[in-house]
């Protein structure tokens, strides 16, 4: 019998204050378009309306820009 060797690697990154803020900036947007992308299949799903997918939520976030 084989057996699977797991590990885990943690990483912490020493980044300057300017680019520690770009990232935190870049998190933020990441996250306002995935809870709009969220909100709207939700909305969908109540009206029993089928859902969004890749393409319908790429061509949103496009816009959402």
């Amino acid at each position: 019998m084989k057996k699977t060797i797991r590990k885990a690697f943690k990483f912490q990154l020493k980044a300057t204050p300017a680019v520690s803020q770009q990232l935190a900036n870049f998190a933020g947007g990441s996250r306002f378009v995935w809870n709009k992308g969220l909100a709207l299949n939700l909305d969908r799903l109540e009206q029993k309306a089928p859902l969004l997918w890749y393409q319908e939520l790429n061509f949103w976030a496009t816009l959402w820009k």
